[in-house]
This record gives structure tokens, C-alpha cells and sequence, in this order.
């Protein structure tokens, strides 16, 4: 896990977040609260909690992406003109490049706007 996020695993009870109880009654420190006026106080809160896990398993996809992308790439790439020159491989690579961009927008936006 990054050195942005607490080392401690997080977990959202109602619409606090806090540090997770350990075995000896340690921990439990609040982290963030959700105000309970809000509508869906609950929700944002697991979301919240959720955070570090789904960014690091969005930053392992957005690998595993590349690679597929990339090996379209080398294996559609006409060694004549350097380009991917069949319009179903075009539209594909699009949609991979499309997607890696919205993933690096979404993990930008959650570390801060550091890589």
C-alpha cells in the first residue's frame, strides 16, 4: 500500500471510518465521518473505507490492461506502413486507449494528482 494512506487497514462503521479494532482493543481511530445528514452517509463511508484496496486494484489492472493493448498493438502493426492499419484493430486499440486514460484520470483524482 502507498505511503498516502493510513498502514493501518480502515474499516466504515455506520458513517465514520476508522482505524480497525485490534485483538487487544487497540485502534478504532477515527479516521474521517460522513455527516448523517447526508443521504447515503453509509455508502460513502464503505466507499471511503474501500478506497486504498480499490485503488490498488485498479493500478494492477490498468497493468494488465497495457499489456493486452500493447500486444494488439505488436501483433496488428503493418510492418509496411508501422501503423495498425485493419479498422476493427483501430477501434479496439481506441477503446483500450479510452479506458487507460479514464483509469489514469480516477487514479490521479485519488492520490492527488501524483502518479
Amino acid at each position: 500500500m502507498d505511503e498516502n494512506f493510513p498502514s493501518q487497514p480502515i474499516e466504515a462503521v455506520s458513517n465514520l471510518i476508522r482505524t480497525t479494532r485490534n485483538a487487544d482493543g487497540s485502534g478504532g481511530f477515527l479516521v474521517a465521518e460522513i455527516s448523517p445528514l447526508q443521504p447515503k452517509a453509509m455508502e460513502y463511508a464503505q466507499i471511503f473505507a474501500a478506497a486504498p484496496d480499490l485503488l490498488d486494484a485498479l493500478t494492477a489492472a490498468r497493468g494488465h490492461i497495457e499489456i493486452v493493448r500493447d500486444s494488439l498493438v505488436e501483433t496488428e502493426t503493418n510492418p509496411v506502413s508501422g501503423e495498425v492499419d485493419d479498422p476493427e484493430s483501430q477501434a479496439v486499440v481506441a477503446e483500450y486507449d479510452a479506458m487507460l486514460a479514464r483509469i489514469d484520470a480516477a487514479i490521479l483524482k485519488a492520490t492527488g494528482g501524483q502518479p
